[in-house]
């Protein structure tokens, strides 16, 4: 399956971290791509499976499903989902989500991050 080469717009979960000892490989941090319509509840659902999916040991998924040590959590006034600790999950809307290369699949994904809003201090 190809995107168009204009783009779309989705939901993206890419993989983050801080520190070299945490990287995750380049071709592993688009961890997910999904539809723009799910809601955030979904996609925070999505996001615990992937996190626990990579991260997690057999025993700790077991242990997880009474109690999750690292639950999805939305921030940005609920236009993003953040979940783990170091490397971390980050899902958010792009637009133009497209091939890095149409020519090359193996290239990956580039898009265009939308403006966050800015946060409006006590004057």
């Amino acid at each position: 399956m190809t995107a168009k080469s204009s783009g779309r717009k989705a939901w993206l979960i890419t993989w983050d971290w801080a520190g070299a000892h945490a990287a995750v490989p380049e071709r592993e941090v688009v961890a997910a791509v999904l539809t723009p319509q799910l809601g955030i509840k979904t996609v925070m659902g999505y996001t615990e499976v992937l996190y626990a999916q990579r991260e997690y040991e057999a025993v700790d998924k077991l242990d997880a499903l009474a109690h999750n040590p690292y639950p999805a959590q939305s921030v940005n006034h609920g236009r993003e989902v953040v979940c783990g600790h170091n490397p971390h999950l980050r899902a958010r809307i792009v637009e133009n989500l497209r091939e890095k290369d149409s020519g090359n699949p193996e290239a990956g994904l580039i898009w265009d991050e939308l403006p966050r809003p800015e946060l409006e201090l006590p004057t």
